[in-house]
């Protein structure tokens, strides 16, 4: 088995117009670009779009591979971690790019805290546990 990742930055100018189709279309690339590896390869490309869209051959793969671990492992829940797990791997490679565009020695924490004041009026973490 192999496979090839793609994180395609769906916030960038050029795939603005197309964004909703980036995933798939990124997976056709990477689908074009190994279509000479030897037959006894089996190749899945995995596209994931940085607002979340997944190809939808990778979440067939996804869902499949969590199948497959959930009984071995006698563990229901393998795949809704298998997905947690590259949610919060896309989520942490946000960061990296919310970060990357700030100028060198800018003041990062006014947009931070903007940010943060913005999202905990709308949202209170006692939510999640509360359940009155």
């Amino acid at each position: 088995m192999a496979w090839d990742v793609t994180v395609a930055t769906t916030l960038a100018e050029s795939y603005l117009p197309a964004s909703s189709a980036t995933a798939a279309a990124a997976a056709s690339r990477k689908e074009v670009k190994y279509s000479d590896l030897p037959a006894s390869f089996s190749f899945q490309p995995i596209a994931v779009e940085t607002l979340g869209p997944i190809n939808e051959s990778a979440v067939d793969f996804f869902r499949e591979l969590g199948r497959r671990i959930s009984s071995k492992f006698q563990e229901e829940r393998q795949t809704a971690y298998l997905f947690q797990r590259l949610s919060v791997t896309v989520q942490q490679y946000n960061a990296v790019i919310l970060h990357d565009s700030f100028p060198p020695g800018a003041d990062l924490w006014r947009p931070m805290e903007q940010l943060f004041l913005v999202f905990f009026s709308a949202f209170n973490p006692r939510d999640l546990y509360y359940r009155g």
